[in-house]
């Protein structure tokens, strides 16, 4: 997918799953749960610093992944 296409623009009309939004979804829920895991580590070690990395990461892939899933 290139940055300027139709689905990025929001013109186009047709709402199924390819074969690429699963894939991207299934990495993106790998990034989320890379982040709580980071976020866990980060309360149990007491490390402010991975705690906001941590946080900023986990927030970060919610805004990336909004406009996939806002058009479903």
């Amino acid at each position: 997918m290139t940055i300027c296409d139709s689905r990025t623009l929001g013109i186009m009309e047709d709402q199924k799953w390819t074969s690429d939004d699963r894939y991207q979804a299934v990495g993106l829920a790998g990034f989320v749960l890379s982040g709580i895991i980071f976020l866990i580590a980060g309360i149990r070690a007491g490390d402010p610093l991975t705690i906001a990395g941590s946080l900023a990461w986990t927030l970060s892939c919610g805004v990336w992944a909004f406009p996939s899933f806002r058009r479903r």
